[in-house]
C-alpha cells in the first residue's frame, strides 16, 4: 500500500505493517515510483480484460434438412452463454 505524507511516499508492508520512507526527491525512488505505479496500472488493466468473460452464442437449429431433429445433438454452455433456437424447417400452423 502506497500513501503519500508531505513529500515522502510511505510503502507498507501489509503482512507485518512495516513502513518503507522513500524520498522522491531521489532520481533512483522517483524512478522506482514511476515504474511502480506503471506496473501496478498494467496489472488492474490485464486484471479487468481478463475477468470480463467472453460471451458465446451457439445457434442450435430445429428441423435442418426436413427432420425432426435439433442440430447439433448435444451442446455445452456456461452461464451467461446465449442459445439461440433456429426454425429451419418446421413452421407453426
Amino acid at each position: 500500500m502506497m500513501d503519500v505524507q508531505g513529500k515522502m511516499r510511505v510503502l507498507t508492508n501489509l503482512k507485518t505493517g512495516e513502513k518503507i520512507f522513500l524520498d522522491p526527491t531521489n532520481p533512483k525512488v522517483a524512478n522506482l515510483l514511476k515504474r511502480l505505479e506503471k506496473f501496478v496500472s498494467l496489472i488492474c488493466l490485464l486484471g479487468a480484460m481478463f475477468m470480463a468473460s467472453p460471451v458465446f452464442a451457439v445457434d442450435v437449429v430445429m428441423g435442418a434438412g426436413g427432420n425432426l431433429a435439433f442440430e447439433p445433438n448435444e451442446i455445452t454452455i456456461s452461464t451467461g452463454d446465449v442459445l439461440h433456437f433456429v426454425n429451419e424447417a418446421l413452421y407453426a400452423s
